[in-house]
């Protein structure tokens, strides 16, 4: 089953394939082990004017490695298991639920303070987990002091490019 706000077209459908779609290369329909049909978006972008030569440029993937850790503080932070054990005896699961820009905010220090080497592998997944750790702390606990305290550059949050989906700002 497509989702409804998938514009993406099936090639079986009444309505043709996806204008994307030319049969090779990554792109297309493929089957997933469950059996649902998904559209499979290519890999690559194409640089240039309609008229000029294209270039075919790939676009980069983050490293299996850092993916991991970043599943790994998000599933952590929304379970309670953050900042062992320096969380261990707040209750921000559910401040956390109510007050999503705290969950945000904590992502985006997690994001900061994370280093990675010249082959995009964290090397300091545990540090900044904890930075991320004390900024809840802090939030949830009025008398608990930052040390050090928070850095500009580890509470900056990028304004978010695109498309935004659903309905935050």
């Amino acid at each position: 089953m497509i989702p409804a706000q998938c514009t993406d077209r099936d090639p079986g459908s009444p309505l043709g394939a996806h204008p994307a779609d030319s049969g090779e290369g990554p792109a297309g329909w493929s089957t997933s082990l469950s059996g649902m049909k998904r559209w499979r978006r290519p890999r690559t972008l194409h640089v240039g004017l309609k008229t000029a030569a294209s270039r075919e440029v790939l676009l980069p993937k983050l490293n299996p490695d850092c993916r991991a850790v970043m599943n790994d503080f998000v599933y952590s932070m929304v379970n309670g298991l953050l900042g062992y054990p320096l969380l261990d005896s707040v209750d921000y699961c559910p401040v956390l639920m109510e007050e999503g820009s705290a969950a945000e905010q904590a992502a985006a220090i997690f994001c900061n303070v994370l280093e990675l080497d010249t082959d995009g592998s964290p090397v300091n997944a545990n540090e900044a987990e904890i930075r991320a750790a004390q900024y809840i702390r802090a939030y949830c606990d009025s008398t608990y002091e930052v040390n050090p305290p928070f850095e500009d550059w580890e509470l900056d949050r990028p304004e978010r490019k695109g498309m935004h989906l659903g309905p935050m700002p």
